[in-house]
């Protein structure tokens, strides 16, 4: 014996029709199989490029472009990974009478804004389609390292392989990043260091911004002419508001643009942009920001040279003269490609730029995840009704046929 405990009229589906037993769950399953591969394949892929794919690129352009070579410069914590230096400069000019910017990028491994903006100027460059980049090397030199802790980058951690975080270790150079980084620095003995953050989502102050000296001395002023010039033609520019932060000789000297300008006295700024997903169009904005940053710089030089060099001038002691002992470029078929195998890189490099394995970013594998959650959830409760209650099938009336749900209780 039952009572019908719950009980609904529909309409019976037409397998329900033809057979008695409940239409199965197969239709559904599909739909929304179906959805969720066109929403993977609208999404884009993850932007972050690793290591090897950096590496690949940079062979490419050393190359193929007069204008960019390639320099190993050391070895990260681990050893499996290079340190490279891109240097953009006009072979048929004296480095000498240029200018010269040194950018430092991603110091923390976890801040993948840098690395791709530089990553996409060099492309830029190399292909001539940077604006008024040509020109402009003729009065500029660019030494651009895209990744300082490759080590921490491939891991996405802020410190290197032995823990160390790169930005507080100028002035004691424990790690053998800051180490070639600074090597960098005395072999090209630039007039103007640029080093390049984002902020963490846990920082109190997260958004885009400069930070430089404020002393009162007369190269500090320099400095702040200079960012000030930035704020106004970079960030208005794009459309992204840039901050300015000031410093004094209280804070800590340990950063590598503090360190510059307190130990080496030379000119230098911190490039921050606010913190957020690494993917998607936010990700390409702040990119965006950081590659027209570089851009700046490199044609600020030619529109206003006695600003850079009163940067120069004004540096105390003196700029050493610089070296370049930066041993020989590396291309295609030298050491980049033999370290790359070595790492167990086994993609060869193209003659085109080595683009990044498929790899879904998080927000598909959060719809998916959503997606199995609530199909589970539907094949449950069906199975769960058509097993608890019992299903009868009647003719009403009109000889259509009804499906009435019944929960069985013993009595």
């Amino acid at each position: 014996m039952y009572d019908v405990a719950f009980a609904q009229r529909i309409p019976a589906p037409r397998a329900l029709a033809k057979s008695g037993k409940p239409a199965d769950n197969t239709s559904m399953v599909r739909s929304l199989t179906t959805l969720f591969l066109l929403l993977a394949i609208a999404m884009p892929a993850n932007a972050v490029t690793s290591y090897s794919a950096m590496a690949g690129r940079l062979a490419d352009l050393g190359s193929r472009s007069e204008l960019v070579k390639v320099y190993n410069v050391g070895k990260a914590t681990s050893g499996d990974r290079s340190i490279w230096l891109a240097a953009v400069r006009d072979p048929n000019v004296d480095a000498l009478n240029t200018t010269r910017i040194l950018v430092l990028c991603r110091q923390h491994g976890d801040e993948p804004v840098s690395t791709e903006a530089a990553l996409g100027l060099l492309d830029r460059i190399g292909a001539g389609t940077a604006p008024g980049a040509r020109e402009a090397l003729k009065h500029t030199s660019l030494y651009i390292v895209p990744m300082v802790n490759p080590d921490g980058a491939d891991a996405l951690t802020r410190r290197n392989a032995r823990g160390i975080d790169l930005n507080r270790d100028w002035g004691r150079f424990d790690g053998v990043e800051t180490q070639a980084a600074y090597r960098v620095f005395k072999a090209v003995r630039p007039q103007f260091v640029i080093d390049m953050h984002s902020w963490d989502k846990e920082d109190p102050y997260r958004a885009n911004c400069l930070e430089g000296p404020r002393d009162g001395s007369e190269l500090g002023q320099a400095v702040r002419s200079l960012e000030e010039r930035a704020k106004s033609e970079v960030g208005e520019g794009t459309g992204q508001p840039l901050s300015e932060i000031g410093y004094d000789r209280s804070t800590e000297g340990t950063l590598c643009h503090r360190f510059m300008f307190e130990q080496m006295r030379t000119p230098s700024l911190l490039f921050e942009t606010t913190a957020g997903m690494d993917e998607g169009p936010e990700f390409t904005k702040r990119v965006d920001l950081a590659r027209n940053m570089m851009l700046w710089m490199l044609r600020d030089t030619a529109a206003n040279p006695d600003s850079w060099h009163r940067l120069a001038s004004d540096a105390n002691p003196p700029t050493p003269r610089p070296t370049f002992a930066l041993g020989t470029p590396v291309d295609a078929s030298g050491s980049l490609a033999r370290q790359r195998e070595r790492a167990g890189v086994r993609a060869p490099v193209a003659a085109t730029p080595t683009r990044e394995p498929f790899r879904l970013p998080r927000t598909v594998w959060w719809a998916f995840g959503m997606y199995a959650a609530v199909a589970l959830c539907v094949v449950m409760l069906r199975n769960q009704s058509n097993d608890a209650g019992g299903i009868r099938i009647e003719r009403d009336a009109r000889g259509g046929i009804s499906d009435y749900r019944a929960v069985y209780r013993q009595g």
